[in-house]
């Protein structure tokens, strides 16, 4: 300050885990930036030296043989050259919302830097004959999200997916059918033509499926994700029903769904030999665990590892998709690729069974077969 003489950081910007984005470093005599915690100091991508010095990390992992990369919070990749204060936002004081953060996120610049990568990972991928994936991660709005896939005149491509998050959003225990259709439109409808979706339903930053959506409908969300168009990501844990668990809650809101893998009933769940892991385990791991479900006659494990393996079907990957819903609580869809089985979803969101006509689906059989049936489902495959 220059009328006190007190030490200030350079304007309001404050970091996303609340508190200044400023820290002040006595050995520099300088304060240095920080989006996220202060161990994670950040890097002046204005710098050409340190876009260069990231590139031939990128090299160096290709080189290694790396089949692709997750750019993680790019949207923060970038900030305001003049260092101008963010206005007020519409969040409490001491939130990262208490500030509308237009010169801390979704710079322009920041496209280009990935838009240079895609050309890196492209070419790496040409001289090698296979396909390097690039992939983001940014809480924006759809437009912006949208850039990643390309520029707006659709000649440098970017990300092959970027992470669509619309299902962790929109689908909780009360969403019905009419709701989610609306979901998967919003984001297809946003998609540049000869693209690729992403479905993600679960991550890091967010409840666990189980807890968020209820045990009922984990099955159903594994289907969804495995025979919508596009690639299906899963978060650990997801392919068992693995729930929250607040006690775990240590070191960040986020840690009750980050507890260990639970592979089986022995000490720590067989993630960990020690008694004692850094997060503790959900203490319903001696019955929920893949060993379990590897041994019982039908699981949601096996109910995904089956999914997984349909997804191989050439309707699956190169498929027409159609859908539409049934009332409010039916949602169905249909895959449909010339020369091979048609394939239909039906996912009943209703708490009891419904009678669905999929007459308006043209070009099905008069008898169809049933390739895969949910755990608790009435049906069986064949």
């Amino acid at each position: 300050n220059s009328q006190t003489g007190a030490l200030e950081p350079p304007n309001n910007w404050i970091s996303v885990f609340g508190g200044p984005a400023w820290t002040y470093d006595e050995r520099r005599g300088e304060f240095y930036l920080h989006q996220f915690t202060k161990k994670q100091a950040d890097l002046n991508y204005r710098n050409p030296a340190v876009v260069e010095e990231m590139t031939k990390m990128l090299s160096f992992w290709l080189e290694k043989g790396v089949d692709g990369f997750r750019l993680d919070a790019i949207n923060h990749m970038f900030e305001d050259a003049q260092l101008r204060d963010e206005p007020p936002g519409w969040g409490a004081p001491g939130t990262y919302d208490e500030l509308d953060h237009i010169y801390t996120k979704d710079n322009p610049d920041t496209y280009n830097v990935v838009y240079g990568w895609r050309q890196l990972c492209d070419d790496f991928g040409r001289r090698m004959n296979k396909t390097i994936i690039i992939m983001t991660e940014a809480y924006a709005s759809i437009e912006n999200t949208m850039l990643y896939y390309e520029d707006a005149t659709g000649t440098r491509q970017g990300a092959h997916m970027p992470f669509n998050f619309q299902l962790i959003y929109d689908f909780r225990h009360d969403q019905n059918a009419i709701g989610l259709k609306q979901s998967i439109d919003f984001w297809l409808n946003h998609m540049p033509a000869r693209h690729t979706a992403s479905w993600v339903a679960g991550s890091h930053d967010h409840s666990r499926v189980g807890s968020r959506v209820g045990l009922e409908h984990v099955d159903q969300v594994l289907t969804l994700l495995h025979t919508l168009p596009g690639t299906s990501i899963t978060y650990y844990g997801e392919e068992i029903g693995m729930l929250d668990f607040k006690d775990a809650q240590l070191y960040d809101n986020r840690d009750p769904n980050r507890t260990p893998m639970q592979w089986d009933n022995s000490i720590s769940a067989g993630f960990s030999t020690n008694r004692t892991t850094w997060l503790r385990l959900h203490p319903d791991y001696p019955t929920r665990n893949v060993a379990m479900q590897e041994a019982a006659e039908k699981s949601t494990l096996k109910h995904f590892r089956t999914l997984t393996a349909l997804r191989r079907h050439p309707t699956l990957v190169h498929g027409e998709f159609k859908h539409r819903t049934v009332g409010r609580d039916v949602y169905a869809f249909s895959r449909e690729l010339h020369g091979e089985d048609t394939l239909v979803t039906v996912l009943n969101m209703a708490t009891s069974s419904r009678t669905v006509d999929l007459g308006d689906f043209v070009n099905l059989p008069a008898r169809l077969t049933v390739e895969i049936a949910q755990p608790m489902s009435n049906y069986k495959a064949g």
